[in-house]
């Protein structure tokens, strides 16, 4: 995604299921690209399963929710 990103800024980009199983990948393309959004619809199976990882990671100070 960060080469599709970087050559077309001008388009938006959604990464689905968060980018899951690559999550940390996925959150610092987000920090890195302003196109590019990560869409948490299909994450609610991780979320009920393990809401207090889910908590940690939004916690995070270098997470970016926009």
């Amino acid at each position: 995604m960060d080469g599709a990103a970087a050559n077309f800024p001008d388009i938006n980009f959604v990464i689905f299921h968060v980018g899951l199983p690559w999550l940390d990948e996925v959150l610092w393309q987000i920090v890195r690209f302003p196109n590019l959004y990560a869409s948490i619809a299909a994450t609610v199976n991780f979320i009920a399963r393990q809401p207090r990882v889910f908590a940690e990671i939004a916690r995070q100070d270098d997470v970016v929710v926009r």
